[in-house]
């Protein structure tokens, strides 16, 4: 991937959903190339991968002070190497391209830090709301969620640190070391709350060797028999890492297309009730899993 050409792509929607490809303007930069097909009643936009660093966003008329970032859910396909997300067809022309993150930085940490938990400073023993600064040091907790300590909110989202089984309200045992982490949420929409799932992320370099990021669950059929390790989503720069259980107890993801990446790391659960995830052990991994 050297110099390439921006190519922007205009969405055009006619009465038999025919979508097709103009290339607008070309500016010489080291970016991929979109790609765009039609899939059913959507366009299907896929650029390759590696090139974690770009944003997609979209334009109705070209003007540059109405570039906006497209949200949909960003997909790796790990067959095919793209990076992917489906847009609905209107009856109205749009202009997609891609952008340089401002995110990643030469100032990013060089490592990811405390991916197992273990660097929690808890000054109390006693059941409590936590800083989110002493509970996960190198996190950052989206601001609409609670932080606790071995406990559990009663209807607001929450990331709670799970210590001590002695001190512990369900008595969740920590999957690995002293501390792991429940991320819950009971939905969102309601008259007077607009709640949204707890997000934890972090910036730092993926290793050079790694080819796969894999994670313990819990699977406990007793408490977690409602709450299945396939709530986890992990996310690199906003793009969903296909997940699988290689173990009774651990999930893994191939990334190979990020390793040596400095890149921005996610874990979540769904925008769903009840869609809850006790989770330790972030590692990083040299083997590819099926």
């Amino acid at each position: 991937m050297g110099k390439r050409q921006i190519f922007l792509f205009a969405i055009v929607s006619f009465a038999w959903w025919q979508v097709r490809a103009l290339p607008v303007f070309a500016q010489s930069v080291d970016v991929p190339s979109l790609t765009i097909l039609q899939t059913n009643n959507c366009a299907l936009i896929s650029w390759p991968v590696p090139s974690q660093n770009f944003i997609l966003q979209q334009n109705a008329n070209l003007n540059p002070a109405e570039w906006t970032t497209v949200f949909n859910d960003l997909v790796f396909n790990p067959v095919s190497l793209q990076i992917q997300t489906s847009v609905p067809l209107s009856n109205r022309s749009l202009y997609f391209r891609l952008i340089q993150s401002p995110v990643m930085t030469s100032n990013s940490p060089a490592t990811f830090q405390n991916l197992s938990f273990e660097q929690a400073v808890v000054e109390s023993a006693r059941i409590d709301q936590i800083d989110p600064a002493k509970a996960f040091p190198g996190w950052t907790i989206s601001s609409n969620v609670y932080v606790l300590y071995n406990d559990l909110t009663l209807g607001s989202p929450a990331v709670d640190l799970m210590g001590s089984v002695s001190n512990n309200v369900y008595s969740l045992a920590p999957l690995q070391g002293n501390y792991s982490v429940l991320l819950q949420y009971f939905g969102g929409n309601g008259p007077s709350f607009n709640f949204s799932p707890p997000v934890m992320s972090q910036i730092g370099q993926i290793p050079s060797t790694a080819q796969s990021i894999t994670f313990l669950v819990g699977t406990d059929p007793v408490i977690f028999s409602s709450f299945p390790p396939t709530n986890a989503i992990v996310k690199l720069n906003g793009v969903s890492i296909p997940l699988v259980q290689i173990t009774t107890n651990r999930m893994a993801g191939n990334i190979p297309p990020w390793a040596g990446q400095i890149v921005q790391l996610t874990i979540t659960i769904p925008n769903d009730p009840f869609k809850w995830l006790y989770f330790d052990s972030v590692a990083f991994s040299t083997h590819l899993f099926p």
